[in-house]
């Protein structure tokens, strides 16, 4: 969703200089709470008192493993290699982490990754399973380098949100922005309703 929002604020605003950084949302969360980021899309929850925030999308969240395995294949053993996933302070991580540990599934091993790509073709290859949302994934579904497994419904959906520093002087750029952001959630929820 992001390089289309993007492409329309610049279509709006082409003087505009933006600096898009990738992370996971605890670092992200960090940096627009020093100030150092003027705002973030972030996973999971933001309900910090210096916070304002607006939705954008709720992901739904699959397992992804290797083609090798099959549509049926036992979270047992998807899971019995390593945990495929991004540094602490991912919500993804954290989720992954919670279902596996409350099935009572116990990985000790873990690979950690700072890229999704890097990570994406890691589990193509048979290195491992991960928990992504669909969204991500979808070349490599198409491409049938990876098989989507459905996750339990209290871990297959990840809310995402812009969360900037209420105390933070918005200037103009930075308020159209939100208001996009917020455009693009509310025909987003009306499709979702209306499909």
């Amino acid at each position: 969703f992001l390089p289309e929002l993007l492409a329309e604020y610049y279509r709006a605003h082409p003087r505009v200089s933006l600096d898009v950084r990738t992370g996971v949302s605890e670092v992200l969360l960090r940096g627009v709470l020093d100030y150092t980021l003027d705002g973030a899309f972030v996973a999971g929850a933001t309900g910090h008192a210096d916070l304002a925030s607006c939705p954008v999308r709720r992901e739904r969240l699959a397992l992804f493993s290797s083609a090798s395995f099959g549509a049926g294949t036992s979270l047992s053993m998807l899971l019995a290699g390593p945990l495929l996933v991004l540094p602490h302070g991912c919500s993804y991580r954290r989720i992954l982490e919670r279902w596996v540990s409350e099935a009572q599934i116990f990985s000790e091993r873990a690979v950690t990754f700072d890229s999704i790509g890097a990570l994406l073709a890691s589990a193509s290859a048979g290195l491992g399973a991960t928990l992504l949302p669909e969204s991500i994934a979808t070349a490599y579904t198409a491409a049938k380098t990876l098989t989507p497994h459905p996750v339990p419904e209290p871990y297959a959906w990840a809310d995402i949100s812009f969360v900037w520093r209420k105390d933070r002087f918005m200037d103009s750029t930075l308020q159209s922005f939100i208001g996009l952001v917020r455009a693009a959630n509310r025909s987003g929820t009306e499709e979702s309703r209306n499909p």
